[in-house]
């Protein structure tokens, strides 16, 4: 059994070799799915930086490191949480977390 998103799933072998996620609120899926399923939830996103975009938390952060990029946390609505300056795209970009990059940098 493994605990995904919050949800118990337990994988069960097929006849033809492949194995059945059977989760539980009774639904169920093939392998292949649940790989697509799985690899959803393991990226967040990434995004060009516009002035009306929510974010807070940026007064914690060091300025002037010169870096591109800024990894958020996903708030509430449309807010957006500033957590760290990137030099570099992180890949894959975490769950939840939406990776800003500022366009002079591109």
């Amino acid at each position: 059994m493994q605990l995904t998103n919050g949800r118990i799933v337990e994988l069960r072998p097929m006849d033809n070799g492949a194995k059945e996620v059977l989760m539980a609120d009774g639904g169920d899926m093939s392998e292949a799915e649940w790989e697509e399923y799985c690899a959803q939830l393991t990226q967040g996103e990434e995004i060009a930086y516009t002035p009306d975009l929510d974010v807070r938390n940026l007064d914690h952060l060091p300025r002037g490191v010169g870096a591109p990029f800024l990894l958020c946390l996903k708030g509430e609505g449309n807010t957006l949480i500033a957590k760290q300056w990137k030099r570099k795209r992180p890949k894959p970009i975490p769950y939840r977390h939406v990776l800003i990059r500022f366009e002079k940098y591109k």
